[in-house]
């Protein structure tokens, strides 16, 4: 039996896990001070991860725009169902879009967005699955997305930088 290999997004984080707590054991063990093992502690894990992971994903979103924008290929789609997750005022709409792409195979696309009966969708060819709009507020949610990853993960960033810099820098002394 043939076991499939680990993605690298899982040895990054691997590495990056075990560096952690290397670091955290490092600074008990040396007596780095109250202030250096609580900045470590908390600041990597509240500050600096949220701000990163708010940069990746307006990379990711401004990646997905620009492959769009380049090779994207609009196609009509048609509501099949929506459906509802959640409850009470919690509740959230999700809508199923079905279109059939140039070579005739048919994909669905599911998210919150539009609930018309009929939208344009634009995906890359080359990720029929992965990058996919649908059109009814396709510009405006690439402007929200970007603006709500951008404006709390460039001020988290650099903060949390700085709380990670200076615990190991504690070990120096």
């Amino acid at each position: 039996m043939e076991r499939p290999g680990l993605e690298p997004r899982q040895v990054a984080l691997a590495a990056l896990g075990v560096g952690y707590a290397m670091i955290t054991v490092a600074l008990v063990a040396r007596g780095a001070g109250e202030q250096a093992v609580v900045s470590w502690l908390v600041g990597v894990p509240t500050v600096l991860a949220p701000g990163v992971a708010a940069l990746v994903g307006a990379v990711r979103y401004a990646r997905d725009a620009a492959v769009l924008r380049a090779r994207g290929i609009a196609v009509e789609g048609r509501l099949e169902y929506s459906y509802g997750t959640g409850s009470g005022e919690d509740t959230v709409r999700h809508h199923v879009y079905s279109y059939v792409d140039p070579h005739g195979v048919r994909r669905s696309r599911s998210g919150t967005e539009c609930g018309a009966q009929e939208v344009e969708i634009v995906y890359d060819p080359e990720d029929p699955e992965g990058t996919t709009k649908v059109g009814c507020r396709a510009g405006w949610q690439l402007t929200g997305g970007v603006l709500v990853a951008v404006l709390p993960g460039l001020p988290m960033t650099p903060v949390g930088l700085g709380m990670a810099a200076s615990a190991p820098a504690a070990l120096r002394v």
